[in-house]
């Protein structure tokens, strides 16, 4: 994507009173502090089931509930529930996959948000054997360990392993490793900037038997947070969605751009009343998993590729958003740009940091072909931007 646009005594009674001040406000602030979460037993719900979440924090009664941006179908405390644990089972009707902010709140207040995954995965703590995929594991990684789970697979199964840690919160560098049950290294994936450091491999599985996820940090260490949430199982995703984005008060069609999806999987978005970039609302698809892309909302019109007669550029009038594909090696992509003299213009191609591999170049040239101005990185960016 590429956009262009245009006394001594005085002061010990004040300290006194001051001192009295700050001695009341700690009371009362203490007297109803707002619930905490300093653990949740899961990072994850299922979608259209019920799940149990064990809660650990602090002031999480009285009467504690869990907030969402998606609606709750039910909700209740188990016996036995403290101040600094509560166990709830939490039932979501059928919501679209994704990451999403959980906080408790309660008669003192609201916490503040944890991160968790939703989708359609039995959710489970980590083990050192998973009995049914696909599912969504919870652990936690100590410093310098390194954690295995088995499964059983099936010749030609294509297999997923897609672990959340940096898109929880989580600070350590992730490696992920499958292996064979004579021990061969079958896949292996580290942390990615499109999976904002996460780690994510793919696999088709050469036999049945016994398999090996094996998991890390990059330097055999660790970081704090440790937690992280593994998927595995015959998954799809969607990582981009093409165009990237949409002119705000328009209805939209997007292609999903992922691994494992229907063919020609598409999303009709409406962004009328939408005021800032938006994650999209994946489909109800079997092993659809999230994070959702982003969907980037503004005010240009937005202008897709396409493939001019021969001889000819396709015309862009500034200003505009165009969406385009370099899909082979050494491909470029020109267009004619319509504008006035006098226009100041700023180009900004926007590719690695929305999670595309693209590493571009950019190049602006005059009617005769004579190049005027060029960049490629920039300080803070792999996407390259001029004005």
């Amino acid at each position: 994507m590429m956009r262009f646009d245009s006394a001594r005594r005085s002061r010990r009674v004040a300290l006194s009173y001051c001192l009295a001040f700050v001695f009341i406000v700690w009371l009362s602030a203490t007297a109803s502090a707002a619930p905490q979460i300093t653990n949740i037993s899961l990072r994850g719900l299922r979608s259209a089931a019920t799940t149990t979440l064990t809660i650990d924090g602090a002031d999480l009664l009285p009467e504690p509930k869990i907030l969402l941006a998606i609606p709750i179908r039910a909700q209740s405390i188990k016996p036995g529930a403290t101040a600094s644990r509560v166990q709830m089972d939490v039932t979501l009707p059928q919501v679209p996959a994704g990451m999403y902010k959980l906080r408790v709140a309660n008669a003192k207040g609201v916490s503040a948000s944890v991160l968790i995954g939703i989708d359609d995965l039995a959710q489970i703590p980590y083990g050192t054997h998973i009995d049914q995929l696909p599912a969504a594991l919870t652990g936690n990684l100590a410093y310098g360990t390194t954690l295995q789970t088995s499964f059983t697979g099936k010749k030609g199964q294509r297999l997923v392993v897609d672990l959340e840690a940096r898109r929880l919160g989580a600070a350590f560098d992730p490696v992920v490793e499958l292996y064979d049950a004579r021990r061969v290294q079958l896949a292996y994936a580290q942390g990615h900037t499109t999976l904002q450091g996460d780690a994510r491999l793919e696999a088709v599985l050469p036999a049945d038997g016994q398999y090996l996820v094996e998991l890390h940090d990059l330097l055999y260490q660790g970081g704090n947070p440790d937690y992280f949430r593994p998927k595995i199982g015959t998954l799809a995703f969607a990582d981009l969605l093409y165009p990237m984005g949409g002119q705000r008060d328009s209805t939209a069609s997007f292609e999903m751009i992922g691994s494992g999806l229907p063919q020609a999987s598409r999303l009709q978005v409406d962004l009328h009343g939408a005021v800032s970039d938006i994650p999209a609302a994946l489909p109800h698809t079997p092993g659809l998993v999230g994070p959702a892309p982003r969907l980037i909302v503004g005010e240009f019109p937005e202008v897709l590729e396409t493939t001019p007669p021969a001889g000819k550029l396709q015309e862009v009038t500034a200003p505009a958003v165009i969406n385009g594909r370099i899909g082979k090696p050494h491909e470029e992509d020109r267009y004619r740009l319509v504008v006035k003299p006098g226009m100041r213009l700023r180009f900004d191609v926007l590719a690695n940091r929305a999670g595309s591999p693209l590493d571009g170049d950019l190049f602006i040239r005059n009617e005769a072909g004579a190049q005027l101005a060029a960049s490629d990185d920039r300080p803070d960016t792999v996407d390259p931007g001029l004005d």
